[in-house]
């Protein structure tokens, strides 16, 4: 593995653990269901808090991954991870629309995340390329 290959890691878990909280979050119509059932509203609490928070720090972990793996990867890998990245950034600000009062309303979260991950890495992309001028010069 290279200086950076554990950021790999930390991305995959970030991406898959944010991806659970937003599952999460998209069930908790049938756990309201459950707590009614149940009288016990602490259930619904204590999933909106698990979602929540899984799905931030998911996304914390893989803007944080993402970031050191950007500044030590090798400068001809970061332009399609940068690309991809702000595609998703763009397709979920276009087509998703965001419900406050519904299931995509975990995606306030989720897409200012994505667009900062897309900034960052096109920026650290850039700083190094311009390092990288500067040095052969």
């Amino acid at each position: 593995m290279g200086s950076a290959g554990w950021t790999k890691w930390v991305i995959l878990g970030g991406v898959g653990t944010a991806a659970l909280g937003i599952l999460l979050y998209t069930q908790l119509g049938w756990v309201d269901e459950v707590a009614i059932k149940l009288n016990s509203f602490a259930l619904l609490r204590a999933a909106e808090t698990t979602s929540l928070l899984l799905t931030v720090l998911g996304l914390l972990a893989t803007l944080t991954g993402g970031v050191i793996w950007a500044r030590h990867a090798q400068l001809k890998q970061l332009p399609i991870p940068a690309l991809s990245v702000g595609l998703l950034a763009f397709l979920l600000i276009k087509f998703v629309d965001i419900n406050m009062h519904g299931p995509t309303a975990i995606f306030t979260f989720v897409t200012p995340a994505t667009l900062a991950m897309a900034v960052l890495l096109f920026a650290i992309g850039g700083a190094r390329f311009l390092q990288s001028r500067r040095q052969q010069r």
